[in-house]
C-alpha cells in the first residue's frame, strides 16, 4: 500500500501505460486490492500471486515463478 501511494510507483505505471508497455501485475500481499488509479490502470488485468500459500513452499514458488517466465516470453529480451 505504502509503494503504490509513493510518487514513484504511480510515474513508473503513468509511463508503462503512455509507451503503451505490456504490464504483469504481481500480487504480493495476500487480499490486497487495488483501488483508486492503479485499480483503474490495471482494469481486468490478470495478475500473479506471489503471496500466501505460494510462499510455504520452494515447489509452490518456484511452478509460479514458471509460470510467470511463460507469460512473460521472449518480452524485454534484448
Amino acid at each position: 500500500q505504502a509503494y503504490k501511494e509513493s510518487a514513484n510507483c504511480r510515474l513508473e505505471a503513468q509511463y508503462a501505460y503512455q509507451q503503451q508497455l505490456d504490464m504483469v501485475p504481481l500480487m504480493m500481499v495476500d487480499g490486497y486490492s487495488a483501488k483508486g488509479w492503479l485499480g483503474m490502470l490495471l482494469g481486468v488485468r490478470l495478475y500473479y500471486k506471489f503471496c500466501g500459500p505460494v510462499l510455504d513452499g520452494e515447489r509452490a514458488f518456484e511452478a509460479k515463478v514458471e509460470e510467470l517466465c511463460r507469460e512473460l516470453g521472449e518480452r524485454g529480451k534484448a
